[in-house]
Order: structure tokens, then sequence, then C-alpha cells
């Protein structure tokens, strides 16, 4: 990034001279936002602000480009841990969409998916699943129910029925989105073996745990090797698995398993 932040100042220096406020240069302080959130998200909220003023000058308030720059700096907040601040902006640029967009679009389920997470982190989970649902049936009715932005929202959906314990609930969802996942992928997907270890996790919270344990199994077997798998949904693989050993009185089983886990620490792949 950081060659790509040296391009896109130059790059502003360029349209601030020929174009003044324009939409290319508003355009400019957005990418250079991005290039700078994880270095420096200081400097990244001020320089989305600067865009956002000048948005609002050049497009008024009424342009979902306003709600853009709102959804950029709620989730530079949420990173920093200012959630209140996040859930404020994130709430701006919902409406903002809304207002110009309607609803049931792409954009407008992004927003709410973006505002779930942060509510999330608030610890105000159920309104957290209500926007992760309706941004989940947007989704899947634009989009399809397995593009890459269906399969995001269901899995968040998912861990945070998981998180609150509402397993009948994440049970369904997950038995549903398994039964069209195998039918439009017949050969299979690692996202099924995730899919099946968060189906675990449902069914030892319901009680199941010998259930649990072979499907979370099944899970670790297919994930293990596959280098493209993240290390925390490992993790999640292998806690569920040691869980449903714990739970069937089974220790000596869940050791090796515990091995595994502590290898992954820290990593991310």
């Amino acid at each position: 990034f950081d060659e790509a932040e040296r391009v896109l100042q130059q790059a502003l220096a360029v349209r601030r001279r020929l174009l003044g406020e324009h939409r290319d240069t508003c355009n400019t302080l957005m990418f250079l936002s991005s290039a700078l959130a994880d270095r420096d998200p200081e400097q990244a909220l001020r320089v989305v602000d600067e865009g956002l003023q000048m948005r609002l000058r050049v497009f008024g308030p009424d342009s979902p480009a306003i709600g853009e720059a709102y959804k950029r700096m709620g989730r530079i907040q949420r990173d920093l841990g200012r959630l209140d601040e996040s859930e404020r902006l994130l709430r701006l640029g919902l409406e903002n969409w809304l207002a110009a967009l309607g609803d049931g679009g792409a954009e407008v389920a992004a927003a709410r998916y973006d505002l779930a997470l942060t509510l999330r982190a608030l610890g105000r989970h159920d309104e957290a699943v209500s926007l992760l649902q309706k941004a989940l049936a947007s989704a899947e009715a634009v989009l399809g129910p397995i593009s890459m932005q269906a399969n995001q929202y269901a899995d968040e959906l998912v861990r945070t029925l998981l998180a609150v314990g509402r397993w009948q609930e994440a049970e369904a969802r997950l038995r549903s989105a398994i039964a069209v996942l195998r039918e439009a992928r017949p050969n299979g997907t690692p996202l099924l073996f995730f899919l099946d270890a968060q189906l675990a996790a449902a069914r030892l919270g319901l009680g199941a745990a010998a259930e649990a344990r072979d499907l979370a199994h099944g899970a670790w077997l297919g994930l293990a090797d596959n280098p493209n798998i993240w290390a925390k949904d490992k993790r999640f693989v292998l806690e569920t698995l040691i869980r449903s050993h714990e739970a069937l009185g089974d220790d000596e089983a869940a050791a090796p398993f515990r091995a595994k886990l502590a290898e992954l620490a820290g990593r991310d792949y």
C-alpha cells in the first residue's frame, strides 16, 4: 500500500490543481483513505471527512455518494473501537442509501451488514440478527443465494446466532444453506465443510454431542490441509470438535486436537 499511497497522493495533487472540487477529486480522496486505513486510520478518517465535505458541496446531501463516505468512516471508527461513533455514522449511511436508492438493493444490504457488525460488537445481538436477516434476504434476491455477498452475510448471521445460543434458528438456517449449496455445487466445495462445522456447533448446543463430534470431525478432515482456509475458521472447527469430545467425556480423544489448536494460535492461515 505504500506505493499505492504515493501514487494516489500524486494523483490527488494533480486533480486538486486541475479540477479543484470535482467528482474525480472526491473519488481520489476516498481511494487514498483506503490505502491509509491500515497504516494510519486517523489520517484515513481525516481524508474521508475531507472527501465527505467535498461531496456534499459537489453532489448535495441526497446523493448516495454521501452514504458511501459515511460507511467508510463508520468502518474505520469500528476498527478503532469507537463503536458508538461507528453506529452513528453507519446509521447515517444507511438512511442516506435508503432515501437515495430505495430498499432491497445490494448497496442497502451492504449498509445493513456493516451496521450489524457494529451493533454485534456493542453486544446488541438481536438488532444485529434482524439487520443481517434483512441484508441476507436482499443479497439472495438480487445477487443469488450462493453469491459471495450472500455467503458472507449468512456466515455472520450464523456466527451471531451461535454466539447467543439461538441454536434452533442457527440449525434451520444452516440446513437450508447446506441443501442449496449441495444442489449448486454437486462436486463439493470447502464451504460445505465449514457449514458442517457450524451445524456441529448448533447441534452441540442442542445436546447432540455425538452428532456434533462426527460433523466437526468430518469438517476438520476436509479443511485441515487446505492452505486457503483462514486459521480463525480452522480454530472454530477445532474448538467445536474439542468441545464435542469433552461433552462426551472423551478427554483423551480431544488431546491431539488441542495440540493442533495450539499450533494455529496467532496465525492468519
